[in-house]
């Protein structure tokens, strides 16, 4: 085996020699020692999330705004009216909790 990797292998470089490696880097193996000052739990450390948008996002957003200014609808006109619909669906939901309520009420009363 050592011969074959020798043979085929020994000319590629390794990736990153130990002198390579900055120590002043935060998210090294360091944070895995629980006695190091600055160890974060693997429960309390945040997951990454990206910012940056992919083409498909833009190029959606793009196509909503063709739409909107074919229709003649400005980008805060329907912003406008989602939140219209938002309010309508917490009045609706409200109400409907209110009916479960009296309904209740109204059976209890029975007894």
């Amino acid at each position: 085996m050592e011969a074959y990797r020798n043979r085929h292998y020994a000319q590629i470089p390794p990736l990153a020699s130990p002198d390579d490696i900055d120590d002043t880097d935060v998210s090294g193996p360091e944070l895995d020692d629980p006695k190091d000052p600055n160890y974060t739990p693997p429960q309390a450390r945040k997951h990454y999330t990206p910012t940056r948008r992919s083409g498909l996002e833009e190029t959606m957003d793009e196509l909503n705004l063709f739409f909107m200014s074919i229709y003649g609808i400005t980008p805060e006109m329907a912003a406008e009216r989602r939140q219209k619909e938002i309010e309508r669906e917490e009045r609706a939901a409200q109400e409907a909790s209110r009916s479960k309520v009296m309904e209740w009420r109204n059976h209890l009363d029975v007894y």
